[in-house]
């Protein structure tokens, strides 16, 4: 019985100490905290496997304290088509000229309007900046013209007007510089990009949340731009904007 009570003693002693080591395994498995940071590269990260308990990181580096924020995000460029459907122009012919929707032609199996010599006729269409522009607002048109001659390189004229919510509607365009065609040989089903930049002036005025108005024409000056058509196939807006 003796022998019984000192193995029984030895026992209880024994779990206890085995408590006594697993403890603070447990307080360790338990503990958690919270990690903020200012920037986290990842060079590759591999989604959830069925069955596994959390993603592989590799190539981790983490620098800094706080948390992630709109400034800790890098702008990004965003591009935004202009409908050729959105676009008016002025029937100057009415006895009311009226902004009436734009007539367009089928030119190389694509709409597209064409400004045949020595057309000049102004086109506009108006649209809000997005509430997450950051700067940059320029545009990209998609051209051509009806003949190859280097002789019948066109222009392109342009300006804009701003309009702010709650201000008065402007009085008068901001004026921006003519674009020309390149000299290249382009013409009948070759087609040509040319971008509008905006002036300093114009910069200045466009925001997040004011409205832009986009007009466009032909530039008619004489020779040699009188010897061909300007055709107008498509048109995009683009912009450094916030994530």
């Amino acid at each position: 019985m003796a022998w019984f009570r000192k193995m029984s003693k030895f026992k209880k002693g024994l779990m206890l100490g085995a408590l006594l080591v697993l403890l603070p395994l447990v307080v360790v498995a338990a503990r958690y905290e919270v990690l903020n940071v200012t920037k986290l590269y990842v060079d590759n990260i591999y989604g959830l496997a069925p069955g596994s308990t959390g993603p592989t990181l590799n190539g981790v580096t983490v620098s800094g304290t706080g948390v992630i924020t709109a400034t800790n995000v890098a702008d990004v460029s965003r591009e935004d088509d202009i409908p050729l459907t959105s676009f008016h122009y002025n029937d100057a012919t009415d006895a009311s000229p009226a902004w009436i929707e734009l007539p367009l032609s089928n030119i190389d199996s694509i709409p597209a309007f064409v400004w045949a010599s020595p057309a000049a006729t102004h086109i506009q269409t108006t649209f809000r900046v997005p509430s997450i522009y950051v700067s940059g607002m320029a545009f990209r048109a998609l051209t051509s013209r009806s003949t190859t001659a280097t002789a019948s390189v066109q222009e392109v004229a342009w300006c804009l007007w701003v309009n702010t919510d709650g201000a008065n509607f402007q009085t008068a365009s901001i004026p921006q510089s003519t674009v020309a065609q390149s000299t290249a040989n382009y013409g009948g089903a070759s087609n040509e990009v040319i971008t509008l930049t905006p002036n300093a002036t114009a910069v200045s005025a466009i925001a997040a949340g004011t409205w832009v108005t986009l007009e466009i024409w032909r530039q008619h000056d004489g020779v040699p731009r009188d010897n061909g058509n300007l055709e107008l196939k498509g048109i995009s807006k683009y912009y450094t904007a916030t994530q």
